[in-house]
């Protein structure tokens, strides 16, 4: 894995079951994408693309958060190690992350964390960028793929709303901005909770 795509590691991470960790939410995923995408798909008035819609405020939105999200990243490296069972193996639950060899390797607390906001802190920067790219294109693209889309029924004498068009990258967006929030809300959960947890220890017998 190159330093390009190596933010996107916790893609890779699977549970014990070989079970990708990115879909056990999957369901949650879905249903805020939904909750986010398809107001836009179903109303011709409501502004997903343009200059001032969702696109561009959810863009400054995640601008910020990546801030955040570095700033985590770097917390939970240099957390110390006394804080809690931070460097060793994860002993339930296990996280396991392809190794060098091809082996997988169990992740401890701490780089299963810093696997959560490295992707959290890429992924905002790309949804950053990427919706700015996409506020000053999708003006000046839309008249032509609204033209192509309207061609393309007459060569095929079907008759298929726009709107089926438009809800595509409506979802795919929609899809990538609530995978964002949801692996948030993980990310605070370990960095309020599990991340300190310690398993219970055995004391010695008083024999006084």
């Amino acid at each position: 894995m190159n330093i390009i795509t190596y933010p996107l590691l916790y893609l890779k991470l699977t549970t014990e079951t070989k079970w990708p960790l990115f879909l056990r939410d999957s369901i949650a995923t879905l249903f805020v994408a939904l909750l986010i995408g398809a107001p836009f798909a179903v109303f011709d008035k409501l502004n997903f693309f343009g200059a001032g819609g969702l696109v561009d405020k959810l863009g400054t939105f995640a601008s910020v958060l990546a801030g955040f999200y570095i700033a985590a990243l770097l917390a939970v490296a240099t957390f110390a190690s006394a804080l809690g069972d931070l460097d060793t193996p994860i002993k339930k639950g296990k996280v396991l992350a392809p190794g060098t060899d091809g082996a997988k390797e169990e992740l401890s607390r701490r780089e299963y964390v810093c696997a959560i906001f490295g992707y959290l802190s890429a992924l905002a920067l790309l949804l950053a960028v990427g919706s700015i790219l996409i506020t000053l294109i999708a003006p000046a693209v839309s008249p032509t793929l609204i033209r192509w889309w309207g061609q393309a029924n007459a060569y095929f004498n079907i008759s298929v709303d726009i709107r089926v068009g438009k809800a595509l990258p409506i979802g795919a967006y929609s899809l990538v901005m609530s995978s964002m929030l949801v692996t948030t809300l993980h990310g605070l959960y370990y960095l309020i909770d599990r991340l300190y947890a310690q398993a219970p220890t055995i004391l010695p017998k008083n024999h006084n």
